[in-house]
Formats: C-alpha cells, sequence, structure tokens
C-alpha cells in the first residue's frame, strides 16, 4: 500500500497544530511559574501578617506565633491576646 503524497492543505494543518501544540505548552509553564511564584509571594506575606499582627495586636487576631513570644509579653493573657497587659 502506498502513501499518497501529502497535499499542501493536510501539510499547512499539520504545522498550525505543532504550532499550537507548543504554544499551549509554553503557556501552560507560563501559568505553572506564575501560580508558584504567587503561592510564594503569599505565603510570605501571610507569614509576615501573622508576626506584626501577634507583636502589635492588630487585627483582632490571636496568633500561634504570640504564644511562641510569650515571653516578650509583661502577663501571660497578654500572650494570648498579643498586647501588652499591665
Amino acid at each position: 500500500m502506498t502513501r499518497l503524497p501529502a497535499t499542501s492543505a493536510s501539510v499547512s494543518s499539520r504545522i498550525v497544530r505543532r504550532s499550537r501544540v507548543a504554544s499551549v505548552a509554553r503557556l501552560r509553564g507560563r501559568i505553572k511559574r506564575n501560580v508558584s511564584s504567587v503561592r510564594n509571594v503569599a505565603s510570605t506575606h501571610a507569614t509576615d501578617w501573622l508576626r506584626n499582627s501577634a507583636t502589635s495586636g492588630r487585627n483582632g487576631l490571636v496568633a500561634p506565633v504570640s504564644v511562641l513570644n510569650a515571653t516578650r509579653y509583661a502577663s501571660p493573657a497578654s500572650a494570648v491576646f498579643g498586647t501588652l497587659v499591665a
């Protein structure tokens, strides 16, 4: 069984398909990189926010960091609420 010669239409559709697959792969790679960088930034911000609110008592947050830093506070109650209690 002999193969028919490829027509210009089938060749061009094959080229288009290959370039489309390649561009989708590039786009997927770019999305993956963006997602991972956003995750890194978000986790850094969350850590900083927890640390700041634990030390300053802002945002009404009871942060676990404040329990670890209990020695910084004036009383055990302040270790829970993250504020200085006389």
